[in-house]
C-alpha cells in the first residue's frame, strides 16, 4: 500500500512503535535534503524549500540558515 500510494505522489508512512526520530534518515540522506532544499531556495522556490524544512522536522531534523548561505542542521 505504501507503494502505490508513493506512486501516486502521496506522502505515506508507515506507523511505528518509535517516535519516528531520524531512524529513517542517514546523514547522507539529510545532506541530499538540505541541497535540494537550498537549490529550491535559490530558484526563489520557497514552496517546495518550506516542503523540505517540513519533512526534516518532522523527522526530528532541525534545519538552521545562517549568514552567507550556510545551513545547519542537526538532530532533536
Amino acid at each position: 500500500m505504501l507503494y502505490l500510494a508513493r506512486l501516486l505522489g502521496l506522502e505515506a508512512e508507515a506507523e511505528s512503535d518509535t517516535d519516528g526520530a531520524t531512524g529513517d534518515l542517514d546523514e547522507g540522506a539529510i545532506s541530499e535534503l538540505i541541497q535540494q532544499r537550498q537549490t529550491a531556495r535559490q530558484q526563489r522556490d520557497f514552496i517546495t524549500a518550506d516542503d523540505i524544512r517540513d519533512q526534516l522536522t518532522a523527522v526530528g531534523v532541525t534545519v538552521v540558515d545562517q549568514p552567507g548561505g550556510t545551513v545547519r542542521w542537526h538532530r532533536q
